[in-house]
């Protein structure tokens, strides 16, 4: 379970680099497409924990934690969307 510090930090970096990289629209639809997904999209990063920690470092069983919970995917679409505005 991740702390809500934990969590704010998580969804303040992943809505910070959408930004910084100009991809704040596809992540909305990406978000929005998957987000029935979210749930398995959490387990299989978890099964690719091993493959994906060299790229990712350490936080990828943080973000499948993240996205475990649909509620903090409807977060960071909030926040992504308050960036368009």
């Amino acid at each position: 379970m991740l702390s809500v510090r934990r969590r704010e930090e998580l969804i303040e970096g992943l809505v910070r680099r959408a930004n910084e990289w100009g991809m704040v629209t596809p992540a909305i639809l990406l978000l929005e497409a998957h987000k029935p997904l979210s749930f398995l999209v959490s387990q299989f990063l978890l099964l690719s924990q091993p493959t994906l920690e060299p790229f990712l470092g350490g936080a990828v069983r943080e973000y499948a934690l993240l996205l475990d919970d649909r509620e903090n995917v409807e977060m960071i679409l909030s926040r992504l969307e308050g960036l368009r505005r």
